[in-house]
Formats: structure tokens, sequence, C-alpha cells
């Protein structure tokens, strides 16, 4: 470990750790998910370009770790409920991109909301969607490409978005936003 990844671990390894136990509900499991934390922290600690988000990129990094861990070991329902009751955590990271969400999504024509919406929220996978529009697969896949492609625009020309290499969000800076968000 290094000198750096393991100041960060005395640093955020207690808060962490309690942030993960209260989502898997298992001191063992939250031991395991937590060193996995780390080792990601060790592995892509040079991926970031701005020391002042390192704590929301430990954050979003932690909270993606643990939807690993229940997409691994538990049904789809789960993942999803996770999923929502990370979102919707008092996080000390940067909060509020999550609730402008819907009212971006209610921006786009109606066959693009719907697909978003049914995808994205509703956790349908495309062939779902496919199913349930009475489209083709390559059709359904598409469209939700597209409303991704059209929110993503969205978003860029209201908020200056700051990703890490893997384009998760870590922070973002409202330039020119109507929406009324974080």
């Amino acid at each position: 470990m290094s000198a750096i990844t393991e100041t960060l671990y005395h640093q955020f390894h207690q808060e962490l750790e309690h942030f993960i136990l209260s989502k898997v509900k298992d001191k063992a499991i939250a031991k395991d998910v937590l060193q996995d934390v780390f080792i990601k922290i060790h592995l892509h600690l040079h991926t970031i370009k701005d020391s002042s988000k390192l704590k929301a990129w430990i954050f979003q990094l932690t909270r993606n770790t643990i939807v690993d861990y229940y997409r691994k070991h538990k049904s789809m329902d789960d993942v999803a409920d996770l999923q929502s009751d990370i979102i919707e955590s008092n996080l000390p990271s940067e909060q509020g991109l999550e609730s402008c969400i819907t009212p971006f999504i209610a921006q786009l024509p109606l066959k693009y909301q719907e697909a978003l919406t049914l995808t994205d929220i509703n956790g349908l996978s495309q062939t779902q969607l496919a199913a349930q529009l009475n489209i083709s697969y390559a059709a359904a896949k598409s469209r939700v490409q597209r409303a991704r492609q059209k929110l993503k625009t969205i978003f860029t020309d209201c908020c200056h978005i700051h990703t890490d290499s893997y384009g998760n969000v870590l922070s973002y800076e409202k330039v020119g936003c109507k929406n009324e968000c974080g």
C-alpha cells in the first residue's frame, strides 16, 4: 500500500465502514466491501485531477462498489432498491444532481422520456422496453441511446460536470440552468 493510500485509509476508513455497514447490514461483508474500495482507490487514485474533489470521488467509488456487491450477490430488485437508497443517502459529497434528472427528462420529446423512464429509472432492460412498446430491440436500443445523448446535451448546456476517468460524476457547477435543482 502506498503512503497516500495508507493516509486516505486512516482518514476515511471509519466513515466509509459505517456507511457501507448501513447498506449491507453485515460487518464481515462491510469489511470486505471496504477492502475492495481501498483496492480501487489505490489502483485509480492517479486518475484524480482535482484533489478538492477527492472525498466526493471516494464516496462515489464506495457507492459503486456497494452496488457491485449487490449485483453479484442479490436479486436485481434489491439492486434497484439499493441504488435508490444510496442516491437518497445524505452523504458528504456533491448532492443535488440526481434531483435534477426528472425535470431534464421532462424536456425531452415524449418517446425519449418514456424510453429513459422505463429503462434507466424503472430498470427495464432494452429487450423488455422493446416488448412493452412493441418495437424491435434495435429500435429500443437506438431510442434509449438517443435519449441519453439528448439528456447529456441538456445537462451539459446547464451544468459543467466533473467526471472521473470512468465517466462517474464527481461534482457539477450550474452555468445556465433553468431548472431549480441542487
